[in-house]
């Protein structure tokens, strides 16, 4: 049995994860910038193609494949991690949602889902299930902001929402995978209605 994270191993899990972003975000845009949409989506196509396999090695095969394998989370065990299904998401998001939404929900995701981690383990003291009401909070302020210096007001609001509530109430399935797609549906929907 994997034991649950520690703060401190939540902090090293959630530097990987926001750095994941700072450093994959920026990436894909000089990519698409250079070499276009489809070159950007074959790239994380191979990505998820390298996670996946990682996954079979370490599910399957029972091989220790991660560096850190204890900043591994007890739902990650003999499942996808959840860098393959933020990748399956952000491909998904990039086939159907515009381009800004993608940017801003992956921003989200990043870095909302990072601040109600490390704001609720550390300063949660009003439950809500199984998470806090301070860790949510940070999370909505954080993705609003991240949202509204992209968007117009209201998909920015409607994303940030979406996403809050997703990282609330989802926790066997891994959030990685919702939080991008509904986050991204929310907003692409309402800028659209919008223009």
């Amino acid at each position: 049995m994997v034991k649950d994270l520690t703060y401190r191993e939540e902090i090293f899990r959630k530097i990987a994860h926001v750095g994941a972003g700072a450093v994959g975000i920026p990436v894909c845009l000089w990519v698409e910038h250079t070499y276009g949409m489809g070159a950007v989506k074959g790239l994380l196509l191979i990505a998820l193609l390298g996670s996946l396999v990682f996954d079979y090695f370490r599910n399957e095969l029972n091989l220790k494949l991660y560096l850190l394998p204890f900043l591994q989370r007890k739902r990650e065990i003999k499942h996808l991690h959840a860098a393959t299904l933020a990748l399956i998401a952000t491909l998904i998001s990039l086939e159907f949602f515009q381009r800004e939404v993608v940017i801003a929900a992956l921003l989200m995701f990043f870095l909302g889902d990072a601040a109600a981690a490390l704001v609720g383990k550390k300063f949660g003291r009003l439950r809500l299930g199984n998470k806090s009401l301070e860790g949510s909070m940070a999370m909505l302020i954080v993705c609003l902001a991240v949202g509204w210096s992209m968007l117009p007001f209201w998909p920015a609001l409607a994303m940030a929402v979406a996403a809050t509530f997703v990282e609330l109430v989802v926790d066997v399935i891994d959030d990685s995978l919702v939080i991008i797609l509904l986050s991204g549906f929310v907003g692409d929907i309402l800028l659209r209605l919008l223009a």
